[in-house]
């Protein structure tokens, strides 16, 4: 069995854990996919952690742990430490932004290649001509990018982690996996709620793995509301029990999340938003604003960083696509500045009712908030349901470009499990989901 423990930049750390992991690793009664390490000393290294393994429960040679993956992916299985904030062990995250950011003209600030060859390059990416739908661009082959998507991608990646020192990670499993999105006004493509995660590990094991940072660059704003709403990331909105299929919740995450604060981000063209990768995201269709730009196509360009962990079957953009793209242009020195755009804050009182709360010269409106219902999503579509209450309503109306709402105690989203279904076909099909 293939072993990826993440701890390979502290070669003293790792030896210290061997003795301990091996204990557990190899215990008749372990849980398969995760195992929180506890009674453990405090201040011993794995006291914090949980470890993660897909595949067969074999058990493993002292010989395998520290162990790299192949590059021929087995299915034998990955080993993954996770630190007890669900995060991938062995980087320093001291110094990395997680907080919800945007950046009004990220593009082409941050690469001189035109946005429209962009557009028409996703649209090639997003098309019959390639088979895959994301692609991986590893720490080593970003000094050569051989495409203007891949630059972009680059650029991206050392925006954010790009300020890291040199040991802070393992260069070798590090990287970015990145994939477009083009809707048309003929388009049945639907952007629903979910988590950015290993979509592999979590299909084949059940184990959710998150990207460090994840990452969504508008390159166009349609005039057709239908394909210009906005992107919703839910702050503190983590991977809940009842969506781990059986699985255990890294011991520092809550088990039932709560989320009082949403971040609404509308697409513009070269604007870009990044955020915690562990977090829930997606559209609400009916929040797009019509009349903005006159393009009837939307494409978004998203990039998740992935630190000390390569996604299962992620592979580089194959060649005959790439020769067919933009080719990159100039390598920019140094990194520009980007400035944050004014947000506008929509509160909640007990009740309810939304009040807005800045910017300071707009009066303030007191409208009701709207429970939501029928927010269904999941594996299988509507494994889950979206709950609490949302100004629906107020943010139709909303010209902003970002809007940070704020939700009152009272009236916080959270995650539920929906009805079990009746139909014994649907039922079958999320049996299969749950691995049951």
């Amino acid at each position: 069995m293939c072993a990826h423990v993440s701890l390979r930049r502290n070669k003293a750390a790792s030896l210290l854990l061997k003795t301990s992991l091996l204990a557990f690793l190899g215990a008749d009664d372990y849980g398969r996919y995760f195992l929180a390490i506890e009674n453990l000393p405090t201040t011993h290294p794995a006291a914090s952690l949980g470890v993660v393994r897909s595949g067969a429960p074999d058990a493993m040679s002292e010989d395998s742990v520290g162990a790299c993956p192949s590059d021929s992916e087995s299915d034998e299985g990955v080993f993954v430490m996770l630190t007890a904030e669900g995060r991938v062990y062995g980087v320093d995250y001291e110094k990395i932004r997680f907080d919800f950011r945007s950046f009004q003209t990220f593009v082409p600030s941050i690469i001189p290649t035109p946005i429209d060859d962009l557009v028409q390059d996703c649209l090639i990416v997003d098309s019959p001509m390639c088979s895959e739908s994301t692609f991986w661009l590893g720490c080593e082959d970003m000094a050569e990018p051989r495409c203007a998507l891949e630059q972009l991608a680059a650029g991206i990646f050392k925006k954010h982690v790009g300020h890291l020192a040199d040991d802070a990670f393992d260069k070798t499993t590090s990287g970015m996996e990145w994939w477009v999105q083009t809707l048309t006004q003929n388009s049945e493509k639907k952007i629903q709620m979910h988590w950015d995660k290993d979509e592999t590990l979590r299909e084949k094991s059940g184990v959710f793995v998150h990207p460090v940072v994840s990452t969504v660059t508008y390159l166009t704003a349609s005039s057709d509301a239908r394909m210009n709403a906005p992107t919703l990331i839910f702050d503190h909105l983590t991977v809940p029990l009842i969506a781990r299929y059986g699985q255990s919740v890294p011991n520092a995450l809550n088990t039932d999340p709560q989320c009082t604060k949403i971040h609404v981000s509308w697409p513009r063209p070269g604007k870009h938003v990044s955020f915690d990768g562990r977090l829930l995201h997606g559209v609400f269709p009916e929040l797009g604003v019509s009349g903005y730009d006159d393009k009837n196509t939307r494409v978004t360009f998203l990039v998740n960083v992935w630190l000390n962990h390569k996604p299962e079957s992620v592979h580089a953009l194959p060649k005959p696509v790439c020769d067919a793209l933009t080719k990159p242009s100039r390598p920019l020195k140094n990194l520009p500045k980007t400035t944050q755009p004014g947000i506008c804050r929509i509160g909640t009182d007990a009740q309810g009712v939304y009040t807005t709360l800045a910017p300071l010269n707009e009066p303030k409106q007191k409208i009701k908030g709207e429970r939501l219902a029928d927010r269904f999503f999941g594996p299988s579509g509507d494994d889950f349901e979206l709950t609490g209450v949302f100004p629906v309503q107020v943010l139709r109306e909303k010209k902003n470009s970002t809007v940070q709402v704020e939700v009152s105690p009272d009236n916080v989203i959270r995650v539920v499990e929906n009805e079990p279904w009746e139909d014994d076909e649907r039922n079958a099909k999320r049996a299969k989901v749950e691995g049951t």
